[in-house]
């Protein structure tokens, strides 16, 4: 299981927070909040950065799960029967009845 940047920062800023109203019986927990608020920034940055570096093909396949689909809207669905296919090009998800892609245009068939 993957925990979000998000996370790690919210609480890294709690932590810190909270110890630094304490006073300074707590001043370790406070460096460990901020210790913990700059790896949760750290993991957004890299989460950002993978992301844009992932091409559109893998960042459909990573959210598509088994037995689901996408619809003409590009809204991904378990009621409609479009299977996903990717255009060559660009990686943008396909269906099976469509002759040209709608991102890039390249002709499929």
């Amino acid at each position: 299981m993957k925990i979000n940047g998000f996370v790690f920062l919210v609480l890294g800023l709690f932590v810190a927070i909270v110890s630094k109203l304490a006073g300074e019986k707590l001043v370790v927990f406070l460096y460990f909040g901020i210790l913990l608020s700059l790896f949760g920034i750290l993991k957004l940055v890299l989460q950002q950065f993978e992301s844009k570096r992932a091409g559109p093909q893998q960042i459909a396949q990573q959210t598509l799960q088994p037995n689901h689909y996408v619809s003409r809207q590009g809204k991904v669905t378990k009621q409609e029967q479009f299977y996903v296919h990717f255009c060559p090009r660009c990686g943008y998800p396909i269906h099976h009845q469509d002759n040209y892609c709608a991102r890039c245009g390249t002709r499929i068939r």
